[in-house]
Order: structure tokens, then C-alpha cells, then sequence
């Protein structure tokens, strides 16, 4: 389950970061661009469409990101560099090849970590948001 991080007595403690939301003038579009590039399934039961609340949550693993509609969002991300997500894999150096090929968009290639033995490669979606592989070469 991972580590737990004992913030303070009166606090409780946290146990992980369970999923990402991605807010987006065209959240369909976004969700369907992870299906396709990645592969990621959708939870039917955790995606719906509400006047208050309309999006589609993709399966990464044992968390999610969840594409979801917001009435001050349009079009791509305009800061896309203030917040970074990470999907951890099994080979960044496979999967960034296999992407590729699927025309996602690489800004940065696959390097290692100055300070451990991980790898990086950072891509943009359909939005620009960035996001980065992370694992073994």
C-alpha cells in the first residue's frame, strides 16, 4: 500500500495519493486520447455525467486520473509547467518507444535521475498538461 507519513497526533496520517483530476473544456476528448495512447480503461462506475459534476475516470494501476468538465476551463492549459503528475511503469525507455509511435508528444527523453537509479520522460496530452514516465530504463 506504501509508506504512511504521520503528519502530526492530531492530524491522522496519509496513506497515498489515490488519483489525479484533469479539468477540461473537452473532457471526452482527453479521456478518449489516454484510451488510445495509453491504454488506460475507463471505470464506468466512477464516471457519469451530472449538472454538477460530468467526467470520466481512467484506471492507471491502483490509482486514476479522472477527466472531468469545468465551465472555467478553456482550451490547453496555459501554465502547464506548474504541476508535473508522474505514471510509475515498468520501462520508461519501452514505453516512451511505444508512444512515441503513437504520436504522443515527448518534451524530454528518457534520462536518468542525478540522484537515483530511476528514469524520467516527460510528455504533454491532448490539453498540454505534463505529465512523466518514471521508472527502470
Amino acid at each position: 500500500m506504501g509508506r504512511i507519513v504521520y503528519c502530526n497526533k492530531n492530524m491522522g496520517k496519509y496513506v497515498t495519493l489515490k488519483g489525479i483530476l484533469l479539468w477540461s473544456e473537452d473532457y471526452k476528448g482527453l479521456a478518449q486520447w489516454y484510451q488510445e495512447k495509453f491504454g488506460f480503461e475507463v471505470d464506468p462506475k466512477f464516471s457519469y455525467e451530472d449538472p454538477k459534476d460530468t467526467g470520466i475516470t481512467l484506471i492507471v494501476g491502483d490509482s486514476w486520473i479522472w477527466c472531468g468538465k469545468h465551465s472555467e476551463v478553456h482550451g490547453a492549459n496555459k501554465d502547464p509547467y506548474r504541476i508535473m503528475f508522474e505514471i510509475s511503469v515498468e520501462s520508461v525507455g519501452t514505453l516512451y518507444q511505444e508512444l512515441s509511435e503513437k504520436g504522443v508528444d515527448f518534451i524530454a527523453q528518457p534520462f536518468k535521475s542525478p540522484t537515483m537509479d530511476i528514469y524520467y520522460a516527460t510528455f504533454k496530452d491532448l490539453d498540454g498538461n505534463i505529465g512523466q514516465l518514471v521508472g527502470r530504463l
